[in-house]
């Protein structure tokens, strides 16, 4: 894909997201009739959701299935050239199907999550840093990690007000869910 006009496609696509920027990239799949592997390499410039500016989101996705069952997924995520997140994890299907995964928040930018707050009058800023695991069988999957936040804040021009968030990291073990 090269210069695909995202607010173009959302004026024309049914239940998209209203969109805007620039989309670019690569997107592999290989079919050897036993399994199906999948590498995705993807970038908006000037990425909008919703009305909330983004910047430059990149995404880099690896997927690769192995013998006995195992399932194999790795994604990294970019902001401005930045790494900002990594994803990565392995599912066995075996049994009742057990998930053996990990993500880690590198300068995180919370503006990522503006889109979600579309038509609030409210945003966020600063960043957040910390991990999560998600360990065990589908049934009763183990939760754990940390969570900090850097200058991170919820405002509202609208409604005026600031909230600054606590820096301190906060715990997260819900042990079994």
């Amino acid at each position: 894909m090269h210069n695909v006009n995202l607010g173009e496609l959302s004026n024309v696509m049914p239940y998209l997201p209203r969109l805007s920027g620039m989309l670019g990239g690569d997107i592999h799949l290989v079919d050897d009739h036993e399994s199906l592997k999948a590498m995705a390499s993807i970038e908006a410039q000037r990425l909008t959701y919703e009305g909330a500016e983004l910047g430059n989101i990149g995404l880099e996705a690896i997927y690769l299935p192995k013998e006995g069952g195992e399932h194999h997924f790795d994604a990294f995520v970019s902001s401005d050239e930045a790494e900002v997140m990594s994803v990565g994890g392995i599912y066995y299907d075996r049994d009742e199907g057990y998930f053996d995964g990990s993500a880690e928040l590198l300068d995180f930018p919370l503006r990522m999550l503006n889109g979600f707050l579309a038509g609030t009058d409210m945003a966020m800023g600063g960043r957040a840093l910390g991990s999560l695991t998600v360990k065990g069988p589908l049934s009763k999957p183990e939760l754990g990690g940390e969570l900090s936040f850097d200058s991170a804040h919820f405002f509202s021009p609208v409604y005026g007000f600031n909230f600054h968030l606590d820096p301190r990291p906060v715990q997260i073990d819900a042990g079994r869910m």
